[in-house]
């Protein structure tokens, strides 16, 4: 389905992402109550960070688009580079410029990146299928949570942190799936078996004398 280079990229792009939401939280804890996470790229002590780390990860994405292969492969693509690029118009497009504007790349990318999972995880068995579809479904819970306003979770991680929550469990799932990519071992091919002279190398019969 894809290759190293694509869990390098995503893998990379998550731990840019989270290190970077991190370093946010350190410089000005301050900005999660009674604000959206986008606050965090107007302000001067985080706004380098929060901004630089959406276009870095948005660009990833969109370059983990072409080491795709095989099934489904032009889909996910397509929603690496939605996502992506929705990431990286909302980093150049900060609230600041164009408030209308940066929530619409703001949904274009959470979108993207959450019907990605979705369709990989479609694509894969086991433990990381599964683990898959729980983290859209907990992301879309996180997300209606976010949305009217739950007071238990805003009044323990404020509202910023309550709509960083929305993003962790497809960025954690996104770990998984882009290190099952790098450490995955090579396929190896199966031997061709020789072909016999006579009918017998035909599928029957008998070798000739």
């Amino acid at each position: 389905m894809a290759s190293r280079t694509a869990g390098a990229l995503l893998f990379l792009g998550g731990a840019v992402f989270l290190a970077a939401m991190a370093t946010c939280i350190a410089l000005a804890p301050y900005l999660l109550e009674d604000n959206n996470l986008s606050e965090f790229g107007i302000h001067p002590p985080t706004a380098l960070f929060f901004n630089a780390a959406l276009v870095t990860v948005g660009a990833m994405t969109v370059l983990a688009a072409g080491c795709f292969r095989g099934r489904r492969a032009w889909l996910v693509a397509a929603l690496c580079v939605v996502g992506g690029g929705g990431m990286v118009a909302a980093g150049v497009v900060t609230v600041e410029v164009g408030k209308l504007a940066h929530a619409i790349f703001a949904g274009i990318d959470y979108a993207g990146h959450l019907i990605l999972t979705l369709v990989i995880a479609r694509t894969l068995r086991g433990a990381l299928r599964t683990a898959g579809f729980v983290a859209v479904g907990l992301s879309l819970v996180l997300l209606l949570l976010w949305v009217f306003q739950a007071p238990f979770l805003f009044e323990t991680v404020q509202q910023a942190g309550t709509q960083l929550l929305t993003t962790l469990p497809l960025v954690f799932w996104m770990f998984g799936y882009s290190g099952a990519l790098l450490f995955a071992r090579p396929a190896r091919r199966a031997r061709r078996t020789p072909r016999l002279p006579g009918r017998l190398g035909r599928g029957g019969g008998t070798l000739p004398a």
